[in-house]
Order: C-alpha cells, then structure tokens, then sequence
C-alpha cells in the first residue's frame, strides 16, 4: 500500500509503503467515519493532502483513499463516498510522513499554515 503526499507541481511528490503497523491503524482510523456531503474542489497548487493507492483493494481497504482538509475521499469498486475527518487521518498521515523521513518538506508545510 502506497501513500503519496500531495504537494508538488512538476516534479515527482514523496511517497512511502506502508507497514503491517502503519495499515492496522489506518484501518482503524477509517472506521466509523461520519459522511460528508460533496466537497468543493482542492486547490492546483501546493499541499494537496496525502492519496493512499490500494489497486488491488487488499486486507478489505479501499482501492484508493485522499485526505485532505478535514475530508477523506474514498474510492471502492469504482463508487466514491465522502467522510468527515473525524479521527485525524491527516494529521496521522503528517506524522507518518515525517517518520518516512519527510520531516523537512512537513516542517515548511506546518510553516505554511497546515
């Protein structure tokens, strides 16, 4: 399971594979998240939140996940449903990040206003 964190324009954004560990608890944290309606567009440019990619949808998680800005988008079996961020992905996603070794490219974003 791949997550990519969305903030370059032009050139290839960060991305890491997630463990065993780092799996169960993005398992846990996407259970029961409150619905959200139809979020408005993000922005082009800049931070743009994180897309987890699942292809082949394994351990029962979705084929395709992006958090951002208090939203998680989900995308299973080619359906997407909305959800509100209600047990801090992003935030967890951040701190990840930053485990992985992006802690610099963190440290500006959080300077930027995340």
């Amino acid at each position: 399971m791949n997550v990519e964190l969305a903030i370059f324009s032009g050139r290839p954004n960060p991305s890491w594979q997630l463990s065993a560990r780092e799996i169960n608890e993005l398992t846990s944290r996407l259970s029961g998240l409150p619905p959200f309606g139809l979020p408005g567009t993000a922005s082009a440019l800049g931070y743009r939140g994180f897309i987890v990619s699942n292809p082949e949808e394994s351990g029962g998680l979705p084929a395709r996940i992006q958090v951002y800005n208090g939203i998680v988008s989900v995308e299973r079996s080619g359906q997407m449903n909305f959800y509100q961020d209600a047990n801090h992905l992003e935030r967890w996603l951040l701190d990840c990040a930053r485990s992985h070794g992006y802690g610099s490219i963190i440290d500006q974003l959080i300077d930027g206003g995340i």
